[in-house]
Protein backbone atom coordinates (compact mmCIF):
# COMPACT_ATOMS: atom_id res chain seq x y z
CA UNK A 1 0.00 0.00 0.00
CA UNK A 2 1.28 3.71 -0.66
CA UNK A 3 2.34 5.87 2.40
CA UNK A 4 -0.18 8.65 0.53
CA UNK A 5 -3.31 5.82 0.04
CA UNK A 6 -5.43 6.29 3.06
CA UNK A 7 -7.18 3.14 4.66
CA UNK A 8 -10.96 3.05 5.42
CA UNK A 9 -11.50 1.71 8.76
CA UNK A 10 -14.85 0.50 9.65
CA UNK A 11 -16.08 1.88 12.73
CA UNK A 12 -18.83 0.23 14.85
CA UNK A 13 -22.28 1.64 14.31
CA UNK A 14 -25.10 1.62 17.29
CA UNK A 15 -28.29 -0.28 15.72
CA UNK A 16 -31.76 0.61 16.69
CA UNK A 17 -35.02 -0.42 16.02
CA UNK A 18 -37.34 0.88 12.90
CA UNK A 19 -39.58 2.92 15.33
CA UNK A 20 -38.23 6.53 15.02
CA UNK A 21 -40.53 8.46 12.65
CA UNK A 22 -37.15 9.72 10.88
CA UNK A 23 -36.04 6.47 10.19
CA UNK A 24 -39.64 4.72 9.24
CA UNK A 25 -39.94 7.93 6.87
CA UNK A 26 -36.90 6.81 5.51
CA UNK A 27 -37.86 2.95 4.81
CA UNK A 28 -41.43 4.50 3.48
CA UNK A 29 -39.68 5.98 0.97
CA UNK A 30 -36.94 3.48 -0.39
CA UNK A 31 -39.94 0.48 -0.28
CA UNK A 32 -42.09 3.23 -2.55
CA UNK A 33 -39.39 3.88 -4.94
CA UNK A 34 -38.55 0.01 -5.06
CA UNK A 35 -42.32 -0.60 -5.33
CA UNK A 36 -42.64 1.45 -8.30
CA UNK A 37 -39.45 0.25 -10.47
CA UNK A 38 -41.25 -3.29 -9.79
CA UNK A 39 -44.33 -2.69 -11.28
CA UNK A 40 -42.75 -0.83 -14.42
CA UNK A 41 -40.63 -3.59 -14.99
CA UNK A 42 -43.42 -6.31 -14.32
CA UNK A 43 -45.71 -4.10 -17.01
CA UNK A 44 -42.29 -3.95 -19.17
CA UNK A 45 -41.50 -7.69 -18.90
CA UNK A 46 -45.41 -8.62 -19.91
CA UNK A 47 -45.00 -6.20 -22.98
CA UNK A 48 -41.71 -7.38 -24.45
CA UNK A 49 -42.37 -10.80 -23.69
CA UNK A 50 -45.93 -11.25 -24.12
CA UNK A 51 -46.20 -13.10 -20.86
CA UNK A 52 -48.55 -13.43 -18.20
CA UNK A 53 -47.02 -11.68 -15.03
CA UNK A 54 -48.15 -10.98 -11.66
CA UNK A 55 -46.77 -9.25 -8.75
CA UNK A 56 -48.06 -9.34 -5.24
CA UNK A 57 -46.44 -6.91 -3.10
CA UNK A 58 -47.06 -7.19 1.03
CA UNK A 59 -46.13 -3.52 2.36
CA UNK A 60 -44.98 -2.77 5.63
CA UNK A 61 -47.68 -0.67 6.76
CA UNK A 62 -49.32 -4.53 6.21
CA UNK A 63 -51.60 -3.32 2.91
CA UNK A 64 -51.40 -5.62 -0.19
CA UNK A 65 -50.52 -4.05 -3.35
CA UNK A 66 -50.80 -5.93 -6.56
CA UNK A 67 -49.79 -5.36 -10.77
CA UNK A 68 -51.82 -5.58 -12.71
CA UNK A 69 -54.25 -3.45 -10.53
CA UNK A 70 -57.46 -5.43 -11.38
CA UNK A 71 -57.89 -7.83 -8.70
CA UNK A 72 -59.98 -10.48 -10.90
CA UNK A 73 -56.87 -10.68 -13.14
CA UNK A 74 -54.33 -11.20 -10.04
CA UNK A 75 -56.95 -14.10 -8.80
CA UNK A 76 -56.99 -15.69 -12.50
CA UNK A 77 -53.61 -15.79 -13.06
CA UNK A 78 -52.95 -17.46 -9.09
CA UNK A 79 -55.28 -19.71 -9.44
CA UNK A 80 -53.99 -20.56 -12.84
CA UNK A 81 -50.85 -21.06 -11.89
CA UNK A 82 -50.62 -21.45 -8.45
CA UNK A 83 -52.00 -24.59 -8.71
CA UNK A 84 -49.69 -25.84 -11.08
CA UNK A 85 -46.34 -28.51 -10.00
CA UNK A 86 -43.34 -28.61 -11.65
CA UNK A 87 -42.27 -32.02 -12.03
Amino acid sequence: MAPAEKQRIRRNKLMSFMDDDENYLKVMISFNKRKSILKRKSAQLSTLCDVEVCMVCCCPDRTVETWPENRSDVLDLIGKFGGSKEK
